[in-house]
């Protein structure tokens, strides 16, 4: 599940809750949970337990106020149902982190903007990954491209062995305290 998914996942909850019920405990706690995944991504910016917790309370709160779910009017009982669908989204969904964390994309999830140059992951023919430095575009036809910049070899989107792209990283800017110390030697 993406950000962007959970956030409005999370909207729909909050408008479907806002509909039946005016409680404000509701309504602060999704939009904490909105905000929190808002944020700019960061190492454990989206806490899957806690987002459970949360949407559990919420399903646990409207069973509790009708004194079980057998005593809901029918409209209610979708609404818990779509409570309890989300729950099992959250926790069904596969984890994003190691993507994250490496930074590579699968190239079936999503491809850079035209000629931009970004590293590729390639299998070779023989088995073996290697990492080269490409430039994707789009050809006439649709087909999305990396031309390979050391020998202007061309990896079709589709192809197999070619797996994953990341932007270049960024370059290295000494800090200030290093420019000094290489200054004394």
């Amino acid at each position: 599940m993406t950000r962007e998914d959970a956030i409005n996942i999370m909207k729909v909850i909050v408008h479907m809750l806002e509909e039946k019920y005016d409680t404000d405990r509701v309504e602060d706690a999704v939009d904490m949970a909105i905000k929190a995944l808002e944020q700019e991504p960061c190492e454990d910016c989206i806490s899957r337990v806690a987002i459970k917790r949360k949407l559990q309370e919420h399903h646990d709160f409207f069973i509790h106020a009708y004194g079980g779910f057998s005593n809901m009017p029918k409209n209610d009982k979708s609404r818990v149902d779509e409570i309890t669908n989300c729950i099992a989204m959250v926790v069904n969904e596969p984890s994003i982190a190691q993507k994250e964390k490496t930074g590579w994309i699968p190239v079936n999830e999503r491809l850079p903007e035209d000629y931009q140059r970004v590293l590729v992951t390639i299998v070779r023919y023989n088995g073996n990954n290697i990492v080269r430095v490409a430039e994707y575009y789009n050809r006439n036809n649709g087909k999305g491209v990396f031309q390979i910049k050391e020998n202007y070899e061309e990896w079709e989107v589709g192809e197999k062995g070619l797996l994953a792209w990341m932007p270049l990283p960024k370059f290295y800017e000494p800090q200030e305290s290093e420019e000094m110390d290489a200054d004394s030697n």
